[in-house]
């Protein structure tokens, strides 16, 4: 650990001295905002990322700013701001399937639970990407969609060659559907099935 911190410690150094050449560079910003937050000097690294925010191209570069910022701002546990920055992102940079997920983190956080089903079906849509869809799944089954959510897994497990995650996910939408004996078998079938892989 005191290894990683002291390295941490050199590459602010590096990057506050890089500063002095590029002072409004988004790209040295950004890793000493990062630095900072690794560091844990949390509200300088907000502050970095905000000047880098201000100073980069619209598109990826302002979007990868907004997520370093979005972080910071979850760390410190003000979820509402976290949110605002990750919304943003993924307007200026929608292909990015992870800061759908971190979005749906923060919306879960703070109970919107229509907004982040919304969102994630869009983010599917968007990118493609079965964690995003999983994700989407988990969310139908929360906000109480649980027959929607029955009809996209039944899909997935025919298609699946490892079905344990799919079997878990089958019987919480049972049992939020009060399928309590179906539920419970889905979950024995799921755990049989990772044992098997375990043994």
């Amino acid at each position: 650990e005191w290894n990683v911190l002291n390295k941490t410690a050199e590459a602010i150094k590096d990057l506050e001295r890089a500063l002095h050449f590029e002072d409004d560079s988004p790209a040295v910003l950004r890793e000493l905002s990062y630095s900072y937050f690794l560091s844990g000097i949390t509200n300088e690294a907000y502050d970095t990322a905000a000047r880098g925010i201000k100073h980069a191209q619209p598109g990826a570069e302002r979007a990868g700013l907004r997520m370093v910022r979005c972080e910071i701002s979850r760390a410190k546990r003000d979820y509402q701001k976290a949110l605002e920055d990750v919304e943003k992102a993924i307007t200026e940079h929608p292909d990015a399937a992870e800061w759908y997920l971190t979005r749906s983190a923060l919306q879960q956080q703070l109970g919107l639970k229509k907004e982040r089903i919304k969102g994630l079906d869009e983010g599917f849509k968007q990118t493609g990407s079965g964690l995003v869809e999983a994700e989407w799944i988990d969310a139908l089954i929360d906000g109480g969609k649980g027959e929607t959510a029955l009809a996209k897994i039944e899909a997935e497990l025919q298609d699946a060659r490892v079905q344990s995650s799919w079997l878990i996910r089958r019987g919480k939408a049972r049992l939020a559907l009060k399928q309590k004996e179906e539920a419970k078998a889905d979950l024995e079938a799921a755990l049989a099935e990772l044992n098997q892989r375990i043994a």
